[in-house]
């Protein structure tokens, strides 16, 4: 089965499709585009022009992360969630979830004065305050075994560990689980490589570039433009 990811290089999303393509040792092709100026072949076939898309063979094509990373595990062996059908539907809902934090997260990166970042960054906590309470104690969301919501995760905790470097603001304090669980997530071998050893540098360019107040905040940064930042 041939497969090719199509996203931009700092998608959170695309991300979590590549930590399940890599979890699971699936081969495929990973392929960035630049969704400021997104090519005519992509536009042909994204239904919604949104990141990512997944091509399947030659004509099928899947969107949607959460659909995506769901068909990657039901074709290939080993199962990323639960037996339990219960499990399994709140792992669904959790995953749903998810989109909360990593919007919120991006919104940290683009507001334009202290004051509304300042309420971006309490909205963020009340979103982790909530899955702290819903995650096990560990070192996984369900215990022992990884699964599509660890994949989904990841990618949030890695961009807040870079994100808390820039502006201090203990997103994970007082939250042991989350801590615990974004400590082991960085120890998976499918989760440091999904992004690059760039990344780093890469998310800071985009937050300078962006030149909301957290940009301002970093050194050498320029006061916020009062502009609409870019998403991309």
């Amino acid at each position: 089965m041939k497969l090719e990811l199509i996203s931009f290089r700092l998608c959170p999303f695309v991300q979590s499709s590549v930590i399940v393509l890599l979890r699971k040792g699936i081969a495929h092709r990973l392929r960035y585009i630049d969704l400021n100026d997104p090519p005519d072949w992509f536009r042909a076939l994204s239904p919604h022009g949104k990141v990512p898309i997944l091509r399947v063979g030659e004509s099928e094509i899947l969107f949607e992360a959460a659909a995506i990373n769901a068909f990657l595990d039901e074709v290939t062996p080993g199962n990323l969630m639960p037996a339990d059908p219960i499990l399994r539907a709140r792992n669904r809902a959790w995953i749903a979830f998810a989109d909360k934090p990593l919007l919120t997260s991006r919104d940290l990166t683009t507001v334009a004065t202290e004051q509304a970042f300042e309420e971006t960054c309490t909205r963020l906590k009340e979103h982790l305050a909530l899955l702290e309470d819903a995650c096990a104690a560990g070192p996984f969301f369900n215990g022992s075994d990884f699964s599509l919501v660890d994949a989904t995760y990841a990618p949030l905790f890695m961009r807040l560990a870079l994100l808390d470097e820039m502006a201090p603001l203990g997103y994970l304090v007082a939250r042991p689980r989350l801590a615990a669980w974004a400590a082991a997530l960085a120890r998976e071998a499918a989760v440091a490589d999904s992004a690059g050893p760039d990344f780093p540098a890469r998310l800071e360019d985009l937050v300078r570039r962006r030149r909301g107040y957290l940009a301002s905040r970093l050194p050498g940064g320029t006061p916020p433009d009062g502009q609409k930042a870019s998403r991309y």
